[in-house]
C-alpha cells in the first residue's frame, strides 16, 4: 500500500525473547506494518530450525494484526527492499551492542549505510527494550540451553516450553 509506514525487525531470534517482543510491540504502535524477519544463517549454530522459529514468533505476536513474520536467507537490504521497509528496527541491550551496530564515525548502522542507492530513504531506529525485558547475548543463552544450565528465562511467552523440549531432545541424541 502506497504511503504505508513499514518497519523491518531482522534477527536470528533463537529464541524470540521478551526483549524482542517488547520491541515488536513498540514498533507496532509506531508503524503501519512491522515485518519480523527471521534470518537463516548457515554459519550460526541455532537451537531451532527457521520454520520453527517463525512458528513460535507467529504464536506470540498473533494478536498484533499489523505484525508479519517471514524468514530470509539473503541480505537484510534485499528483504527490506522486497517488503518496502524504509526503517529497520534494532534493539540494544548494552553499550557494547551500540558499538557493534554503529561503526566509528558512522551516523547509521552499517547495514543501513550499505543500502545506499538501493533504498535511498532507509534509516534505522535503535531502541532499548524495557529494563525487565533485557537480557544478555543469544550465544550464552543457546549454550546454556544446550548444556542444560539454568537460565534462559528471558524467552517470550509460549517459547520456554519449546526450549525445554528442544533441550531434552538434544540430550537424547
Amino acid at each position: 500500500m502506497k504511503g504505508e509506514r513499514v518497519a523491518l525487525f531482522p534477527g536470528t531470534f533463537d529464541p524470540f525473547t521478551n526483549g524482542h517482543l517488547d520491541l515488536t510491540r513498540r514498533a507496532a504502535r509506531l508503524f503501519d506494518r512491522v515485518i519480523v524477519a527471521v534470518a537463516v544463517n548457515p554459519g550460526k549454530s541455532v537451537l531451532f530450525p527457521v520454520e520453527e522459529r517463525v512458528a513460535m514468533i507467529q504464536a506470540v505476536v498473533k494478536s498484533m494484526r499489523q505484525v508479519e513474520v517471514v524468514h530470509f536467507s539473503d541480505l537484510v537490504v534485499s528483504i527490506a527492499e522486497r517488503v518496502g521497509a524504509l526503517v529497520m528496527i534494532r534493539g540494544l541491550r548494552a553499550v557494547s551492542d551500540f558499538e557493534i551496530q554503529i561503526p566509528d564515525g558512522a551516523d547509521e548502522p552499517a547495514v543501513v549505510a550499505q543500502a545506499g542507492d538501493r533504498v535511498p530513504d532507509a534509516r534505522s531506529e535503535v531502541h532499548l527494550p524495557q529494563f525487565d525485558a533485557r537480557q544478555g547475548s543469544g550465544a550464552p543463552r543457546r549454550r546454556d540451553r544446550r548444556t542444560g544450565a539454568p537460565g534462559g528465562g528471558a524467552a517470550a511467552a509460549r517459547v520456554p516450553a519449546r526450549v525445554a523440549t528442544a533441550r531434552s531432545d538434544r540430550r537424547k541424541q
